[in-house]
């Protein structure tokens, strides 16, 4: 099923592509992860000019623009935040070829975890 809200919806939906693969969900994905790090949903808050109307929205989503994600995300050292936001960023990839899977953004953020352990454990011995 499509979401009847275009902010949630992947490009090939918004262009209302016939051959739409689990890719769809993938590109869902990132707006999960986009909520997690940003603290609001996508389109809702900060955009350049204000909040887009749904139609902007939209064609913003047709052409595979993403929603916009503050500089101190995008340039954040927090290795939490860098894990989901790198993990975003792949989910929202335009073309669904080029996007992965399910599977494999779970296990990089099963090695970024892992490391942060390792990381928090040799720290706490020292």
């Amino acid at each position: 099923a499509q979401f009847p809200n275009p902010q949630w919806r992947s490009p090939e939906e918004a262009n209302e592509r016939t051959d739409l693969t689990e890719k769809v969900d993938v590109f869902s994905m990132g707006h999960i992860f986009f909520r997690l790090i940003c603290g609001h949903e996508p389109w809702n808050k900060l955009e350049i000019g204000g909040r887009p109307t749904k139609e902007e929205v939209d064609e913003k989503v047709k052409k595979g623009i993403m929603p916009f994600v503050p500089k101190d995300i995008m340039e954040t050292s927090d290795p939490e935040i860098a894990a989901m936001r790198d993990a975003m960023l792949e989910c929202y990839k335009v073309d669904p070829a080029e996007r992965p899977d399910a599977r494999s953004i779970a296990v990089k953020l099963d090695r970024a975890l892992s490391s942060l352990k390792a990381k928090a454990e040799a720290k706490a011995t020292k």
